[in-house]
């Protein structure tokens, strides 16, 4: 499997450590890339074992995780925010949809808890590891152009929802 965590984060010590407990049996590696934590967030991130790099936040979403990117090694990526949490339930659908050698993307149903209007999204936040696959746009950045781009050059790969929820 070889599953990656990825985040950027800055100032997140109050919900870091449900999210990274929600994933600690999940992935192989966590990477983290802090822009400018002025309270405790580095060192919870350590101490679950994450790999912590800094970066200047220069107002840039999409620039700040495609520098996380930089830093993973796993062949899939994992992307969740420090409020987010994986839902328990999801980790053995999880499992097994990495074991698809054609997919891509997977698009996760992400809860939001408290919404009435909107109560649930599907995000592209499970992907292979894939050279030409970035994060755009500054605000509300995601990886779907560059999905789209590989997709037109390598029609051989899938895009795969997963109907339950998996973020919480």
């Amino acid at each position: 499997m070889n599953l990656s965590l990825c985040m950027i984060v800055r100032n997140e010590s109050e919900p870091l450590p449900r999210c990274l407990a929600s994933v600690r049996s999940l992935v192989d590696e966590m990477v983290i890339v802090d822009t400018g934590s002025t309270d405790e967030t580095v060192a919870i991130a350590q101490s679950f074992g994450a790999q912590v790099f800094h970066a200047e936040w220069q107002d840039d979403f999409a620039a700040a995780r495609n520098e996380a990117l930089q830093h993973v090694n796993g062949k899939w990526v994992l992307v969740l925010d420090a409020d987010e949490e994986i839902a328990p339930d999801s980790v053995p659908a999880l499992r097994q949809i990495m074991q698809d050698d054609e997919t891509l993307v997977v698009n996760l149903v992400r809860q939001e808890i408290g919404a009435v209007q909107s109560p649930y999204s599907m995000v592209s936040r499970l992907f292979r590891q894939h050279p030409d696959l970035q994060f755009a746009h500054p605000y509300h950045a995601s990886i779907d152009d560059s999905v789209l781009h590989i997709l037109q050059q390598e029609p051989q790969w899938r895009v795969v929802d997963l109907p339950d929820i998996a973020i919480l």
